[in-house]
Parts: structure tokens; sequence; C-alpha cells
């Protein structure tokens, strides 16, 4: 129990709707989940296929980040990425320019990982500041909030290097 959260990313094929494609491949998935699997543990690297206009197209879905209870993270995608209307076990559509952003931040504030480190928080209080909730996990400054933004640096990294112009990218977070 508790904050899991992941990053997914589906290649479009032809001219279908990604976004459509989204809702319709969290549908299907959503009402074949088994009593008590995990979301994140069922929605792997899959291969749908989606009848578009009677012409079958396969998709993929692939995981491609995977934290566990990095609040500030969670916080910090559905402040910028959320619609109003989107509830918290909706799929999230992040755009490339929101990585980019998510990842200049986590770089400033490890700049100050020291400063953190020592008890000044002030700049990651400001820039990525903790969520609490349902088991979130810590709301502390420590090494355990420094650990989350390294490993976002990697996630986010690997991810802009590697994502195409073909492909979308989103988040679900499950707890």
């Amino acid at each position: 129990m508790g904050l899991d959260m992941y990053l997914y990313k589906v290649k479009r094929s032809g001219d279908f709707p990604n976004r459509l494609f989204v809702k319709i491949c969290w549908h299907l998935f959503s009402l074949e989940l088994i009593n008590n699997q995990k979301l994140g543990e069922y929605f792997q690297d899959y291969t749908y296929k989606v009848d578009v206009d009677g012409v079958e197209e396969e998709h993929l879905v692939c995981k491609i980040g995977y934290w566990r209870k990095a609040n500030m993270i969670h916080n910090w995608i559905y402040e910028n990425c959320a619609t109003t209307h989107q509830a918290d076990y909706d799929l999230i559509i992040v755009e490339r320019t929101k990585l980019m952003e998510l990842l200049d931040i986590c770089r400033i504030i490890l700049q100050a990982k020291e400063e953190i480190l020592n008890g000044n928080s002030s700049k990651a209080k400001e820039l990525l500041p903790t969520k609490s909730g349902f088991f979130f996990g810590s709301l502390e400054y420590n090494q355990g909030y420094i650990e989350d933004l390294e490993h976002s640096v990697k996630i986010l990294e690997t991810t802009l290097h590697n994502l195409t112009e073909q492909e979308d990218v989103f988040y679900l977070a499950d707890y």
C-alpha cells in the first residue's frame, strides 16, 4: 500500500488520436483488472490492437519509469499537467516540455543538495514541495528526498533522450 507512480509512453500510428487511444486503453484495462492486482503491475509493456474505421492498428504501451512514494513528483505532475477535471486515478498526458521543466527543477534543487541536507530546504519547498496523502511517504526534506530527485533525473533524462515525435508520455498514480 502506498503511492506507486508510473510513467508510460505510447507510440502513435497513422492518424489515430493518441489521447483517445489512451482513454480507450485505460477503460479496457480497468475493466479487465483482477482483484487486488496493482494497476502498474497490470499495465506493463503491452501491444494493443484498436479498430479504427475498419483498420486494425497496433499501439505499444511501454512503462518507462517508476517511483515509490515520491510525493513531490506526484504533486508537481498533478499541479502542472492534469486538467481540472482529472481525478487521482486518471491517466495524465505529460508533454515533452513539461518533462524538460520537471528535469530542470530537479537539477536546480540537486545543486542545493548540501544546503537541504544541512536543514535549509527553502529552495526545495519553493520549487518542488512535498505533498501529504494516504501513505504518500515522507514529508521531510532529507536524504530520501534527494534520492527521489536523483532517481527522477535518471528517468527524465532517459525518457527525453529516447522519446520520438511519434510517442506521447502519460502518468499514472496508484495508491
